[in-house]
């Protein structure tokens, strides 16, 4: 807590403003890991190997082209 002048706010008040500030730290720290978490867990998701498609290889001469 912060030394204040007395007389100025009573101190219950400013502790119950303060308390409120910790706990909204809090609940954000919870919030950035949650989601944090979650985008590791669809980052592995998407990490699955994609098939390479084969080349098709020219056999033969080109085919002339019928329009």
């Amino acid at each position: 807590m912060v030394p204040k002048p007395p007389g100025c706010i009573p101190s219950s008040f400013t502790e119950k403003e303060e308390k409120e500030k910790k706990e909204e730290k809090e609940r954000r720290k919870k919030r950035r890991r949650k989601e944090e978490e979650e985008k590791k867990k669809k980052k592995k998701k998407k990490k699955k190997k994609k098939k390479k498609k084969k080349k098709k290889k020219n056999q033969g001469k080109p085919k002339a082209r019928s329009y």
